[in-house]
């Protein structure tokens, strides 16, 4: 029950453009510069002005469906949807295509029981343009949300076949093709993802579907699921020992079972048995070749025997299968960073910024590594992006605060605005950190 509501909900934010936001109408996955720029005008509360900022841009961008999906979710915000409505209305004998298009957009914020108004106006948008990939796509989610399946399937693979290069369409595809019982096929078309670019939004949705698809109690039956999950619980609470002659229990009665064998594998590997862990987690893969979880467990025994190389090629294996697993991205930068393979590592922290939203850890790590391949203004924007998640975050703030200043010597006529922003942001750790005299002592060499 659990697994089916998690993937309703995550279809369900499909048709959402913002968290809260009940019935605002989805926005591309590859807006331009200007589109962003006025849609987050929506999302901090400026509707009004996002509104007045999308209404110029339909004047100079009349066919850039992105537009027009950005004025319909500033409407929603500002509460002028009726005045939208209308506005779509006064086109119908002028642009039929576009009035229709934006006219579904208007029913499809309107709420759920104007979906049947929204697919005939999609309808008719296709009809006028039947190459834009967007219009079969939208008619997938009404479909998707009203849960009618294959017929959602049959227009995402449309939408696909239109714009094969568009991440969002993927991931919508393989999330039906899931609940229609086809993992292969969702399997298949969420491995592409990650070389097309996704948004931060498009690489969690593939995540919480990978994360579903691969959960190795998803095919239990009920008291096997749960007998699986005590010796998991009980391998969270380090009691390793008791975790253990759970897991051999289980065995003895489902040795056919990968999942018995893989936390069998990881209570010996936490109790320093290396050899009888390894013993284990092959004789899961055996059983389950495609086991991220296996992989990555005994990955982790051959990283604490030393063993680097296997443990990387183990990694590496289960990021084959779900290129999202978190625990894999996490272990592979590890290792390479102590491995000192740089390139290693700022691909899969690229991969975990992604992932892991507002969490400032992985674009630190990634900054340190541009700073050491002196790839110096890509490591400023880095600790920038850091600084607009945690405008408090003082360590960011130092270390941005050194490259100003090692590009103010690097190029001369940049020399004196980089180092007031230096002084600048050393000033504000100053103010957050009173007591730190490291940034007293770098505030007076500055100076100096």
């Amino acid at each position: 029950m659990r697994a089916l509501r998690h993937i309703a909900l995550s279809l369900f934010s499909w048709s959402l453009a913002a968290a809260g936001c009940r019935h605002a109408p989805i926005i591309d996955d590859r807006p331009g510069d200007e589109v962003r720029a006025a849609r987050a005008l929506s999302r901090q509360g400026k509707a009004d002005e996002a509104l007045k900022r999308f209404a110029l841009l339909l004047k100079s961008q009349p066919d850039n469906l992105a537009v027009h999906r950005g004025y319909v979710e500033a409407a929603y915000f500002a509460g002028q949807l009726q005045q939208t409505r209308e506005h779509y209305q006064s086109l119908q004998a002028s642009r039929p295509g576009i009035a229709g298009y934006g006219l579904a957009l208007v029913e499809m914020a309107a709420g759920p029981g104007r979906m049947r108004e929204a697919l005939a106006h999609l309808e008719q948008a296709r009809q006028i343009m039947p190459q834009e990939a967007d219009i079969p796509f939208r008619i997938g989610l009404v479909y998707a949300l009203n849960g009618e399946l294959s017929p959602a399937r049959r227009e995402f693979e449309e939408a696909l076949r239109l714009d094969p290069g568009r991440p969002g369409v993927r991931v919508a595809l393989a999330n039906v093709a899931f609940q229609l019982g086809d993992a292969a096929k969702a399997i298949e078309l969420l491995r592409l993802v990650p070389s097309q670019r996704p948004s931060p939004e498009e690489a969690q949705k593939a995540a919480a579907l990978t994360a579903r698809i691969y959960d190795p109690f998803r095919d239990l039956p009920g008291d096997l699921a749960q007998e699986a999950q005590r010796v998991l619980d009980l391998l969270e609470q380090e009691a390793a020992g008791e975790a253990l002659a759970a897991a051999e229990q289980f065995c003895i009665r489902h040795p056919e079972l990968s999942v018995g064998w893989t936390l069998q594998g990881i209570a010996r590997s936490r109790l320093d048995s290396n050899a009888e862990a390894i013993v284990a987690l092959e004789r899961a893969l055996e059983l389950a070749p495609q086991s991220p979880l296996a992989l990555i467990s005994l990955g982790d025994v051959y990283r604490r025997t030393e063993r680097w190389q296997k443990a990387r090629e183990l990694y590496e294996r289960a990021l084959a299968l779900d290129p999202f697993d978190r625990g894999a991205l996490e272990r592979l930068a590890d290792l390479a960073e102590l491995r000192q393979d740089d390139g290693l590592a700022e691909r899969a922290l690229d991969t975990l910024i992604l992932l892991e939203g507002d969490n400032p850890e992985p674009r630190l790590r990634r900054a340190l590594i541009l700073v050491r391949a002196e790839r110096l203004p890509e490591a400023i924007e880095a600790y920038q992006d850091v600084l607009r998640i945690r405008p408090d975050h003082i360590e960011a703030m130092i270390r941005l605060a050194g490259l100003e200043v090692a590009m103010a010597q690097r190029e001369p006529a940049t020399r004196s605005s980089r180092r007031e922003r230096a002084r600048r942001l050393l000033e504000e750790a100053r103010r957050l950190a009173p007591e730190n005299q490291a940034i007293a002592e770098l505030l007076q060499k500055l100076e100096e």
